[in-house]
């Protein structure tokens, strides 16, 4: 369970109201532990391939990705180095064995970004590849 805590969704926070809490629950519904994210953390996943809690960071403006190991409890975060052409950040991610795809969210539509189906994204693999070939 994600708590943004008023974290503003373009980065902007400074402080206190620049941190999103993650909150990891038993079954029984008793605290079990807590991830602190920089930014408004608004998806949240967890990767059945890498076993990371993937924390999508920032959907307006400015975002990012913090990877959380929930057994060490180790985080790696990650931004981009320049801003997505789409004008956006990211919302959501699906994991396949093979890749993954993360969803923009598009504040100005930009339309030469269009398929039919919705805004096209071609991420990078875990080895940095373009488009997840190998």
């Amino acid at each position: 369970m994600v708590y943004a805590n008023n974290t503003p969704a373009d980065g902007s926070g400074v402080g206190i109201n620049n941190r999103s809490i993650i909150v990891e629950y038993s079954r029984s519904g008793q605290m079990v532990g807590t991830f602190e994210v920089v930014g408004k953390a608004d998806g949240l996943k967890y990767n059945p391939f890498d076993h990371k809690l993937w924390a999508l960071r920032n959907e307006d403006a400015k975002p990012g990705l913090t990877l959380i190991d929930p057994r060490s409890g180790e985080k790696t975060d990650y931004t981009y180095a320049e801003p997505p052409l789409h004008g956006g950040g990211y919302d959501d991610v699906v994991f396949t064995k093979e890749t993954t795809f993360i969803t923009g969210m598009v504040t100005p539509v930009v339309t030469d970004m269009m398929t039919p189906h919705g805004a096209l994204f071609l991420p990078a693999n875990s080895e940095g590849d373009e488009h997840g070939d190998k």
